[in-house]
């Protein structure tokens, strides 16, 4: 039971990882394919990047915050598990 609950903390951490990763690449292929759209070139590269709107901060707030909630209640739930196991 032990390697089992371990082995989910490996599998939570690369799955955090992960999607992490997935959405950055996403969001920044979004970025330049608005940047090259907006500017009529092809590279993608915004010369000026624009300002965030107090809109998209603050929803990018609120979803690092129900991540990081996420993140937690599924640590804690792991590490609960592995201390009732022992």
């Amino acid at each position: 039971m032990d390697t089992l609950i371990l082995s989910l903390f490996g599998l939570s951490a690369a799955v955090v990882l992960g999607v992490s990763v997935a959405r950055m690449l996403r969001a920044r292929a979004q970025r330049s394919d608005r940047s090259a759209a907006a500017h009529g070139t092809g590279t993608g590269l915004d010369p000026q990047p624009q300002p965030r709107s107090e809109r998209e901060i603050e929803r990018d707030r609120q979803t690092a915050l129900v991540w990081l909630c996420a993140l937690a209640v599924v640590v804690g739930m792991l590490v609960l598990a592995y201390l009732l196991t022992r």
